[in-house]
């Protein structure tokens, strides 16, 4: 399963849209979207609206713009499983909005699950009419036995709200929501993964003590991944063990016992997100069993990298990438660290113009270009220095400038501007000396600071 293309039309910041998603990633490297552009330009409500093709959410609902002449979306789905014929009669699609009058005649009150916002006007969603629609709402319910044929799952995840809860475990006992269950609201379950990785580390000791060892390993593999994650993240040894006295998870860290409620924030938040995506991934009865890591599945990721320091940022994407190869995966971003830290992802670029959102451009990174021209071509950011020292560069440029121009009675001004410039750090020192030497070669003059 993969998202092809996904429109909107007044939601959020986008009048219209019509965005596709092109093949990216390889055999060993997950498929990733980067959605990037200013604060305001619609990069959660995107990961809202994709996340809708499964799952509808009134934090989407609320981003219509319902006094609109046609707000909706329309999400183009593909799964290796869908008919030819399937897919021209649109039942590969995902539409959400108000219909349009052609639309109306065309879908019957089976086809139509209405949704009523107080007493505003009525959206429609016309889903996927397709098997694998129905799965997905099937291991959404509490408790419920997930068919054994699933071969697809999509989760959500948002940096802001990912975090862990203090480390105490007051019992064992089996998770009481389905794999899927809120898998969609972009928060994750912390109370739930502790128990999982309790439940989970004790099933894998018991099973070794009744020499079942086969068992056993399939019991730790999960939990090994995810310890795998946290030592590239950390480039520390790392084992997530359960402690008796008291009764809680924590983590090693070079042979250092660390409770988990007293981490820094950003691995806190690395941990709870990808902690409860792979305790999830474990509870799926998938098609074909096997690695989870390797299943296929869709992931919404908004701003991941929130907590994280600078060296962190750079490692955040990387290792999903390479943690899920067969996943797509959809993530926004305001760190050029991120967008850098990919090798063959699309950046999708957005701008506000005129109080809206457009799309600039769809890129492919490459680990080979620099964070300086991410931040200058990605992120529309040229500066280097502090505001002020830019604003004196600018004023420098400009007195050179005029005085090529033949103003010479501006000399005085530019030499006793760079006698400042020079005193603001070692890079500013060789920028202006470099200026101010061209300068004199030009103006056959001896130009002293």
């Amino acid at each position: 399963m993969r998202i092809q293309k996904l429109q909107l039309s007044e939601v959020g910041p986008f009048q219209g849209l019509d965005l596709t998603f092109p093949k990216c990633g390889d055999k060993e490297h997950a498929e990733v979207h980067i959605f990037t552009g200013p604060n305001g330009c619609g990069k959660t409500t995107l990961l809202y609206a994709l996340a809708a093709a499964f799952d509808f959410d009134y934090e989407l609902e609320r981003r219509f713009w319902l006094n609109g002449t046609h707000p909706h979306l329309r999400a183009i789905l593909d799964h290796p499983k869908s008919s030819d014929e399937s897919a021209s009669q649109g039942t590969n699609q995902v539409y959400l909005g108000i219909p349009d009058e052609a639309m109306r005649k065309t879908v019957t009150s089976e086809d139509i699950m209405k949704f009523q916002r107080r007493n505003e006007t009525n959206l429609f969603r016309i889903p996927v009419i397709d098997r694998f629609s129905q799965l997905f709402k099937h291991q959404r319910r509490r408790n419920s036995n997930p068919e054994p044929d699933t071969d697809w799952a999509a989760f959500s995840y948002a940096g802001r709200y990912a975090t862990l809860p203090e480390p105490y475990i007051q019992g064992l006992e089996e998770l009481e929501i389905g794999p899927l269950q809120g898998a969609l609201d972009f928060q994750q379950k912390p109370e739930e993964l502790l128990k999982w990785i309790a439940l989970t580390a004790s099933k894998a000791a018991i099973e070794q003590s009744n020499g079942n060892f086969q068992q056993a390993e399939r019991f730790r593999k999960p939990i090994r991944q995810l310890e795998r994650a946290l030592e590239i993240m950390l480039e520390e040894d790392v084992k997530i063990k359960l402690q008796t006295s008291p009764f809680i998870v924590a983590l090693l860290v070079n042979g250092r016992s660390l409770e988990v409620g007293i981490l820094p924030d950003g691995i806190k938040s690395f941990l709870g997100w990808l902690g409860d995506l792979v305790s999830r991934l474990d509870r799926v009865k998938w098609e074909k069993p096997g690695d989870i890591l390797s299943q296929n599945f869709i992931l919404f990721l908004d701003e991941i990298a929130i907590h994280m320091h600078p060296s962190w940022q750079r490692k955040v994407l990387r290792v999903v990438q390479q943690l899920f190869p067969n996943a797509q995966i959809f993530c926004s971003t305001h760190s050029p660290f991120v967008v850098n830290s990919v090798d063959n992802a699309t950046v999708h670029q957005f701008r506000i113009q005129n109080g809206l959102s457009i799309l600039v451009d769809s890129t492919t990174t490459s680990e080979g270009v620099s964070v300086d021209r991410v931040l200058r071509y990605t992120f529309d950011i040229d500066a280097r220095f502090g505001k002020t020292v830019e604003d004196q560069l600018d004023q420098f440029s400009k007195l050179r400038d005029d005085i090529l121009q033949g103003d010479h009675g501006k000399l005085d001004a530019l030499t006793a501007l760079a006698a400042s410039l020079v005193e603001t750090g070692p890079e500013i020192k060789q920028i202006v000396a470099f200026e101010i030497n061209q300068l004199s070669r030009i103006l056959q003059q001896d130009i002293t600071l």
